[in-house]
């Protein structure tokens, strides 16, 4: 095994809030009357967080079992799994509107230099929790799954509004219009407890599956597998193996071929992340279309500013490289 490479010290640190992935809204196109048996989402002003940062709640749907979301006739719609019947319209889809965590790591930079000053003893930005790969252009992504432990709970419990962190692996299209990734959440949709959720994003609209409670200790493999392509048609089903109630599929236009891990959190405070030294995203499984053997992975550090630790470690990333490659993610 190679010797991992350590992509942060506390030398690079960032002060301030660990904040990764609100960025500006634009607006949607909603139908100004609904179809027949169709529903049409209300707007509201309330703000919720999601792994995609905290946006208005009229754009964030629940995708419940027997459905999944579809783009037909070129709008975003929610459809009866089985029948095909539409249930839901979600408007217009637009190619040029970009997702709000599309082109992850640089505008996740951009957006964290636009709160915070660096500070870092080379002049550089300190490296954060995010890691992302594309794979080889005209190669297109059967499968890809990571498997990570439940960290024990944190430290200190504070209210969810403020002590909110996500642990994920996702994909994103290379058009930038599209987000899909099963996601561990701590205080958000349920409040002070881990669960898993599966989301995805289209536009600005964001889609998630039920939340499943989870406990510390539990061993977790977050899918994303394309079920069916074809022209300007790729269905994802984004799933937790052995949670099937958790489960939703999404259609994208675009096949989704740039892949990520991260640790995603709503404060720079350590005390409040999860009470365990790491968490390592391992056991990775890249499959490409077409083929069944595993693909090697080599992982990019996003320079998106971090947290301190008492460790002085934020990402560490192993076997990069390989078929074996690993990330790890320091809390403490």
């Amino acid at each position: 095994m190679k010797q991992p490479t350590v992509l942060f010290s506390l030398g690079t640190c960032l002060a301030g809030l660990l904040l990764f992935a609100s960025c500006s809204k634009q607006a949607i196109d909603h139908p100004h009357a609904a179809q027949s048996g169709v529903t049409t989402e209300s707007q509201s002003t309330g703000l919720v967080q999601t792994p995609f940062g905290k946006v208005p709640s009229s754009q964030v749907h629940l995708v419940e079992p027997g459905t999944e979301i579809s783009i037909i006739a070129g709008r975003i719609t929610k459809i009866n799994s089985a029948s095909g019947a539409i249930v839901a319209d979600y408007g217009k889809f637009d190619a040029t509107i970009k997702t709000a965590q599309s082109s992850l790591g640089g505008m996740l930079a951009h957006q964290f230099n636009a709160v915070h000053t660096p500070v870092a003893a080379s002049g550089t930005l300190g490296n954060g929790y995010l890691t992302y790969y594309t794979i080889p252009s005209g190669k297109t992504l059967s499968s890809f799954s990571t498997t990570f432990t439940v960290p024990n709970n944190p430290e200190y419990i504070d209210t969810p509004g403020y002590q909110t962190y996500f642990l994920w692996n996702g994909l994103e299209s290379g058009d930038g219009n599209t987000f899909l990734q099963p996601v561990l959440e701590w205080g958000n949709i349920d409040g002070a407890e881990y669960d898993v959720c599966n989301w995805g994003a289209l536009n600005n609209n964001y889609f998630h599956g039920p939340a499943v409670a989870v406990s510390p200790g539990t061993q977790l493999t977050g899918v994303m597998k394309l079920t069916s392509s074809k022209k300007n048609s790729y269905t994802y089903l984004i799933s937790f193996t052995g949670y099937p109630s958790a489960n939703y599929s999404e259609t994208y236009a675009e096949p989704a071929n740039t892949l990520y891990e991260c640790f995603e959190a709503y404060t720079s405070n350590y005390l409040y992340f999860p009470n365990s030294q790491y968490t390592t995203m391992g056991s990775n499984a890249l499959i490409l279309k077409g083929s069944s053997a595993n693909q090697p992975i080599t992982w990019v550090q996003s320079n998106d500013g971090a947290a301190i630790t008492p460790s002085g470690l934020n990402t560490i990333i192993g076997d990069n490289g390989t078929t074996s490659n690993y990330v790890d993610f320091y809390f403490r």
